[in-house]
């Protein structure tokens, strides 16, 4: 049975208060300037950022899930397992919503802090479907191929355009047993997990373990790979967050 003390629930309601409010704020100026997201790679695999207003946070998220969307495609991956850590307030619930909105979610993306887990199904952008089609390729024939692979059952588009992104937060688990209750430990997608300390020794291992630390709007993401697919990723995400730096900064001096 899940329990929790007041005092730490009522400290739960704040911080979610925090994150809607966080998340609701218009600076249309910081919003509107071109953000610059420095990144280090150490010589441990180990990626770090520095994100020093929301906005910066709001912009990372958009370019990892597109880094995301591009190897899952690519690599025909059909899960990965990011698991958050950090002392309460420390902006999981955060960076965890504007990672699912850069999905394309679009309205409010709830807290799992009292359901456990939120399900969002995702579809691939038409942009990433596309890619590694060859550009010389006719569009009738491509056309053609796309309606084959969309001839299912009553027409459903193929299983390999849509994804799922599961956020969960085990905050509330009076044990790590209490997972096998949930059911869903073996779907595949996107799993976002705040506080998987809290299922240790059922969790299975994560492919990146992030590590979150805020200090005023400023927050520190550690990248941690735990798995190939994590190697993967951590090196392609540090090129691609170089060349967005350059787009920006280019964005700046026009």
């Amino acid at each position: 049975m899940i329990m929790m003390s007041k005092c730490v629930e009522e400290e739960i309601k704040k911080m979610d208060q925090k994150d809607e409010e966080l998340l609701m704020v218009e600076d249309e100026e910081a919003v509107a300037e071109a953000v610059i997201l420095n990144s280090t790679l150490n010589s441990r695999g180990e990626l770090e950022l520095q994100l020093p207003a929301e906005a910066a946070t709001k912009a990372f998220a958009q370019q990892f899930s597109t880094l995301l969307q591009r190897e899952m495609r690519s690599l025909k991956w059909r899960d990965l397992k990011l698991y958050l850590h950090g002392n309460l307030g420390a902006g999981k619930t955060t960076f965890a919503r504007y990672f699912i909105q850069a999905f394309g979610i679009k309205g409010t993306v709830k807290s799992p802090t009292y359901t456990l887990i939120e399900p969002y199904e995702i579809t691939l952008p038409e942009e990433v479907i596309e890619k590694g089609r060859s550009k010389n390729e006719k569009p009738e024939k491509r056309e053609k191929r796309d309606n084959g692979k969309r001839a299912g059952k009553g027409g459903i588009e193929p299983s390999s355009e849509l994804m799922m992104i599961y956020h969960a937060d085990l905050y509330r688990l009076a044990s790590p047993l209490e997972l096998y209750d949930l059911g869903l430990l073996e779907e595949q997608g996107i799993w976002l997990i705040e506080w998987p300390e809290k299922g240790e020794g059922v969790l299975p291992t994560a492919d990146i373990e992030l590590f979150l630390a805020r200090e005023g709007e400023s927050l520190t993401l550690r990248f941690l790979p735990q798995s190939e697919k994590g190697e993967a990723l951590i090196t392609p995400l540090h090129s691609h967050l170089d060349a967005y730096n350059h787009d920006s900064q280019a964005a700046q001096e026009a």
